[in-house]
């Protein structure tokens, strides 16, 4: 798995690409930590929408428990809180209760979605409750606004 590190003044982004391999996103999660600290921001997407080989369920609740435990320890060193938001591909389901469940014992705020500028937006309010952001269908097809509405329109002459 290729990774990158990116900073401006408001977050960090960390965007992945290839194969992911569970362990090795946990040790991203360990670099992620040290790259916080370096910058200090504490603001962060996690794009991974360029993965190959998608976390099962039970993968990724394993990476939330490991993760949550190297960022408990963080915080013990007087370090403060990371807000996360992590970019899925579109097919990866984000909603799953297990998952979610698991996401909001969390000691750092986190989201999923599957929308970037969604990410951003969420990244940037100080609400601290840990979601997966709306996906609409239209956006999981990828389909702008424009052909949403053309396809409402068309929709309606149809029952008519």
């Amino acid at each position: 798995m290729k990774v990158t590190f990116e900073s401006n003044q408001k977050y960090i982004l960390v965007h992945a690409k290839g194969k992911i391999k569970p362990q090795a996103a946990k040790e991203l999660f360990v670099r992620l930590l040290g790259f916080c600290t370096d910058k200090k921001i504490f603001k962060v997407i996690v794009d991974y929408r360029d993965v190959v080989g998608y976390p099962t369920i039970i993968d990724r609740l394993d990476y939330l428990k490991g993760v949550d435990a190297f960022h408990q320890t963080y915080l013990k060193l007087d370090m403060p809180k990371l807000r996360i938001a992590y970019v899925a591909p579109i097919n990866l389901e984000i909603t799953e209760p297990v998952v979610v469940d698991q996401r909001e014992k969390l000691s750092f705020d986190s989201a999923a979605t599957h929308d970037f500028e969604s990410a951003k937006k969420w990244i940037m309010k100080e609400s601290t409750k840990p979601v997966a952001l709306k996906t609409t269908p239209q956006m999981q097809m990828g389909i702008t606004k424009k052909q949403n509405a053309l396809a409402e329109i068309l929709s309606r002459r149809i029952n008519i």
